[in-house]
């Protein structure tokens, strides 16, 4: 939180009680400057005590309520929940006292963590006049040991129009330490460094200065599963260090997709994501699916797909086939990674795939593909005719071609890719479509522009459209 909504506590020196409204205050009594609302939350939140933080300012007086380590309650000027806690948050100064106190009413469910990110980027916007649609240039933080990496990154990111500056650290902890002067608006991650690694840069970055981060890193598929972890942590994207000259260009392309989209992330929508478990009993692949389900993903759909196929048994005679925006060399990995946290089976799609009944096939944007279909069953194969990258109109046109009203299509958060014609294809041949919830997508902007043509049988968020998932699986379609 900026300078200007700086708080003092103002307890009087000296000993004895405190007289404040709704009780007294025993124990140390003084003076603490330079304290922000958001260091208080944090304080009262990790206390894990039953506490009350009341805040008295010209404009207007309110309180947050805490319990057993999250905010249990807000309450400003009238207004309750999210809201009051947001606006309390935005209070430019004032007194502030916290105390033990407890409440019955809980209004406010999200983790204490991402209440902080989305009031400072809240606030962020209001001090700086950035909205969604602000197209203003951006900074950027590259965080990377590697002098050699680290110029190439700045290179490829000076070279944006959509970028203003620039700045460099070594560590994490070199990180924060910029990030007390100056507030990046994208940054890049190491995921292995000295002093700090980039799991602990990550969490601060998230607390301190929420931005979209983007993980530039060594691909490991061993450790493909700190991946997914730093996603859930609030990372948007994953891009693999190249280990020439020439991938440097897969990198660049994958920034600009970031930097031209950076205002449409909605961070605080990172709180919805939990830690999948390994399974230990798995669905064999069965006969030639009956139904096909479709999901197709970009920026934010890596968070979300961890909320949806670990939820998912019981596909039966369904197929699905999981279509995600991801870099060069990340599907082998991401495919395994899945296949250990989903009760079906899950594998990197080659072309000419069968299509079975509780199997999985993960794939990327960068191939075109079709789904056949004679008397033995469906498959998916590359599409000739000069496509060089995924057709997502022709993929679902095949797809409501094949298997008519039993294809589902479930569009996640960033899905930049045009697919109008082919959601039209889908709901012409009685098949169902479900979006992604705006609200609580990591990047709502693509969804939104499909909302607009209202074909749509549903906008969920990841665990109801798992749940409307199960229920088709169970419904014979």
């Amino acid at each position: 939180m900026n300078a200007a909504s700086r708080v003092s506590l103002d307890i009087p020196k000296g000993c004895g009680d405190f007289p404040f409204p709704g009780g007294n205050l025993r124990g140390f009594c003084g003076e603490v400057e330079g304290v922000t609302l958001a260091d208080m939350v944090q304080l009262a939140c990790l206390s894990g005590d039953s506490r009350v933080l009341s805040i008295r300012s010209p404009e207007g007086q309110g309180e947050i309520f805490f319990d057993k380590g999250e905010v249990m309650h807000a309450a400003f000027e009238g207004k309750v929940g999210e809201e009051a806690f947001y606006q309390l948050m935005a209070i430019g100064g004032g007194a502030i006292a916290l105390r033990p106190g407890s409440v019955r009413e809980r209004t406010v469910t999200t983790p204490w963590n991402f209440l902080i990110i989305e009031a400072l980027r809240q606030t962020d916007e209001m001090a700086t006049g950035r909205n969604a649609d602000s197209k203003s240039p951006i900074t950027a933080l590259i965080v990377d040991d590697s002098p050699v990496a680290g110029s190439a990154i700045e290179k490829i990111l000076r070279d944006f129009p959509d970028t203003a500056d620039v700045i460099r650290a070594g560590d994490g902890r070199a990180a924060l330490a910029v990030m007390e002067e100056r507030r990046p608006d994208l940054v890049t991650l190491d995921l292995t460094m000295p002093v700090m690694g980039g799991e602990a840069a990550l969490k601060h970055i998230m607390i301190r200065s929420p931005a979209p981060v983007v993980l530039v890193s060594g691909l490991d598929p061993a450790h493909f599963h700190r991946v997914m972890d730093f996603m859930r942590l609030g990372a948007v994207d994953f891009i693999p260090k190249p280990r020439g000259r020439d991938g440097w260009k897969d990198v660049k392309n994958r920034l600009a997709s970031v930097v031209s989209g950076v205002s449409e992330f909605r961070l605080s929508n990172v709180r919805r994501a939990r830690v999948p478990q390994p399974v230990k009993v798995k669905e064999r692949p069965g006969l030639p699916a009956e139904r096909l389900l479709v999901l197709i993903g970009g920026p934010g759909g890596l968070l979300e797909i961890q909320m949806i196929l670990p939820a998912i048994a019981g596909a039966g005679d369904s197929s699905i086939l999981y279509v995600q925006d991801v870099a060069s060399g990340v599907v082998d990995p991401l495919a395994h990674y899945l296949d250990s946290v989903s009760p079906i089976a899950v594998s990197a799609l080659r072309s000419d795939y069968p299509l079975l009944g509780a199997q999985c096939w993960v794939t990327d944007w960068s191939s075109p593909w079709k789904i056949v279909s004679d008397g033995d069953g469906s498959a998916v194969q590359r599409a000739g005719g000069g496509i060089s990258s995924l057709d997502a109109d022709l993929l679902l046109a095949s797809a409501a071609e094949a298997f008519g009203e039993r294809v589902m299509v479930f569009v996640l958060s960033g899905a930049t890719i045009e697919m109008l014609a082919g959601i039209e294809a889908v709901v012409s041949r009685g098949g169902r479509v479900i979006l992604q919830e705006p609200s609580r997508a990591l990047f709502p902007g693509p969804i939104k522009r499909l909302m607009a043509q209202e074909l749509e049988e549903a906008c969920v968020h990841p665990e109801e459209g798992a749940g409307l998932i199960r229920e088709w699986f169970s419904s014979g379609g």
